[in-house]
């Protein structure tokens, strides 16, 4: 091959060559800045795997989802002479079930009164441990006056160890994990991630169902049965103890701004509809746990479960299909969470 040939060649491969590797870093780059985000489609929202908190809710992926990636109206750090609360939670505050303003977080909106403003942070199959992750990141920058978060110990206890985030250091105090399921599976390099993502989204289930499939087992919570048996081995006393250090670094974060944080401890509706659960001593023995560590880190608690059973149907304030807060259910608990701050909170009224 002539010399010139070569050398023309040669510098056309280079050329590509080059052009092709700025292409990836662009590509690598907008995928960790976030502004090319792989979306598995959940029906009236989109779900991104995410190395920090496991996954999201894509932001305006829904007609209901806002900027932030919850079942809210748009959130803006401007509060206009608001006081604002984010109440923080699973399904049940997100109340997937019932109609946007039907939410626990609304309806409580709605009862404080003008004034007020009560933002969602609810995300389904989200744990204590990823409401506290997003409480960092994207909470706290929106200047709240209060804090409350919605537990569901029924299955929160068990999604501390499933979800790997977090882990009681050799001092006895939180870490943050670093290895989870989303990292031990996504690989380091973003963009083959992006480009198996593809892949699967157009067409072949080899290469990224495996991803869907982390983030809907994440949804299915199942309840915490290690607990409800009495067994209080080394596995239950670290999800006792994870959660202990959880709330208390949320206490912190609130005394670091001097606002108040409440847990507002929501029971199951397979124990309310028991009609015998006065015999079942094990029957609310999550809540009752929660409570107890609430108590003894200090920290503001709301047990809802002795006033539903004054209620005299309270399985009438579940859906029997979704076991969910009903629309009656998430009134219920609103105003149980404003007589509790009317009461408490003086001058926060």
């Amino acid at each position: 091959m002539p010399v010139n040939k070569f050398r023309k060649y040669s510098f056309l491969l280079l050329y590509a060559a080059f052009l092709f590797m700025i292409c990836l870093l662009s590509v690598e780059v907008s995928l960790r800045s976030g502004l090319i985000t792989p979306a598995f489609d959940q029906g009236d929202r989109d779900f991104a795997l995410d190395r920090r908190v496991l996954y999201k809710i894509v932001p305006h992926s829904g007609e209901e989802i806002n900027n932030y990636g919850f079942r809210d109206r748009e959130f803006v750090k401007d509060k206009k002479g608001k006081r604002r609360i984010l109440f923080l939670g699973d399904s049940f505050v997100e109340g997937r079930n019932v109609k946007m303003n039907e939410t626990i977080p609304k309806e409580l909106e709605k009862s404080l009164g003008e004034g007020y403003e009560v933002f969602n942070m609810g995300v389904q199959g989200y744990g204590p441990d990823q409401e506290l992750i997003r409480l960092i990141d994207d909470g706290l920058e929106l200047d709240p006056d209060m804090i409350i978060m919605g537990l569901y110990p029924t299955n929160d206890f068990s999604d501390l160890l499933r979800n790997e985030l977090f882990d009681v250091g050799n001092d006895g105090d939180l870490v943050y994990a670093g290895q989870n399921s989303v990292t031990r599976n996504i690989p380091r390099l973003h963009s083959l991630y992006f480009f198996e993502y593809l892949l699967y989204k157009y067409g072949s289930d080899k290469y990224g169902k495996k991803y869907k499939d982390i983030f809907i087992t994440m949804l299915n919570d199942t309840t915490d049965y290690d607990i409800i048996t009495g067994e209080f081995n080394a596995k239950v006393n670290k999800k006792s103890t994870l959660m202990r250090l959880i709330l208390r670094k949320a206490k912190a974060l609130a005394h670091e701004r001097n606002i108040p944080l409440v847990v507002v401890i929501i029971p199951s509706y397979s124990f309310i509809y028991i009609m015998d659960y006065k015999k079942m001593n094990s029957a609310f023995i999550h809540d009752d746990i929660a409570q107890l560590i609430c108590r003894q880190e200090g920290i503001d608690a709301i047990k809802l479960y002795p006033q539903m059973l004054k209620v005299e149907n309270p399985a009438g304030l579940y859906g029997t299909e979704t076991r969910h807060l009903n629309p009656d259910g998430t009134k219920f608990v609103a105003e149980e969470i404003r007589r509790h701050i009317e009461k408490v909170y003086t001058g926060f009224l």
